[in-house]
């Protein structure tokens, strides 16, 4: 019985982990080089923007996606807010992420100037470098807002911010949305991991990283999340979190009318073998 018992809680316990699947797909190569994926040159002329997803060979056209970095929001109307995750504090924004024209993931939002503002400002600060200053040029071609610029107050800008959706293998294997996390100084894969409290793996095979490879200050990561750890970050999200809830009581319900049954079939067998005659109660 004992043993019966325990090979029943083993499998309650498998059913528990299937509701934290941690196989990840690759999505996307990592997008950092030594250069910083929203650097601002007023000489650069680079008319392709970099630091961006690639939608081109993706089956998920739109989804929701967040934007995570370790700084303090300042900028709430924009969305932006702080927030707490793992073992680290954070600033969020929650987005919704679709594929452009150009086959490339964003998403679209204005930004009004102040004094001041120039495209490095917009992108490094204003938007914690989740846009970049050649696709703050690309979007708004009339516009001609730099430092050494005159005038920059009140003008309407077109920012295009980075995210991504999973493929839909990642799908398939459990992961419910990607994080595009902004790498800080002398942070690595493990390291990140481990503030986010989540597993290596699924941040290597999501940006076709290995153990070795360098991270670059102030570019984007892709960290998958499954639908327990989106709905922990975003408990906001009751599409998500209703979704785990269902997924958790059905687990539930099915490992205690497992063990009900099987407890009875064995509590049946049981109470028949009691039944049988001992040895001294046979005939000699």
């Amino acid at each position: 019985m004992e043993a019966s018992f325990a090979s029943h809680c083993c499998l309650c316990f498998i059913l528990f982990l299937s509701l934290f699947p941690i196989q990840c797909v690759s999505q996307h190569p990592y997008l950092g080089t030594s250069n910083q994926t929203s650097g601002c040159s007023i000489n650069d002329t680079n008319s392709t923007p970099n630091g961006y997803y690639s939608c081109a060979y993706v089956s998920s056209s739109s989804c929701s996606s967040y934007l995570i970095a370790k700084y303090k929001s300042h900028n709430h109307d924009l969305g932006f807010y702080d927030t707490s995750f793992g073992n680290t504090n954070l600033v969020m924004k929650a987005v919704g992420c679709s594929c452009g024209g150009d086959h490339l993931y964003g998403n679209i939002t204005e930004y009004n100037t102040t004094s001041g503002d120039s495209y490095e400002t917009i992108a490094n600060h204003v938007f914690h470098g989740f846009t970049s200053c050649s696709m703050l040029r690309s979007f708004n071609p009339n516009h001609s807002i730099d430092i050494n610029a005159s005038s920059t107050e009140g003008i309407s800008v077109e920012v295009r911010l980075r995210c991504a959706c999973p493929t839909k293998d990642q799908k398939n294997s459990g992961i419910e949305s990607l994080v595009v996390y902004m790498v800080q100084p002398n942070e690595s894969i493990s390291s990140i991991a481990r503030d986010l409290v989540v597993d290596k793996d699924t941040i290597l095979d999501a940006n076709m990283l290995s153990n070795t490879t360098q991270l670059y200050p102030f570019t984007p990561l892709l960290v998958p999340l499954n639908t327990y750890e989106t709905c922990k970050l975003d408990p906001s999200n009751s599409n998500v979190c209703d979704r785990y809830r269902d997924s958790y009581f059905k687990a539930l319900i099915i490992g205690i009318i497992y063990i009900i049954a099987t407890e009875s079939h064995s509590i049946g067998i049981y109470s028949f073998c009691s039944m049988a005659p001992s040895d001294d109660d046979l005939p000699r």
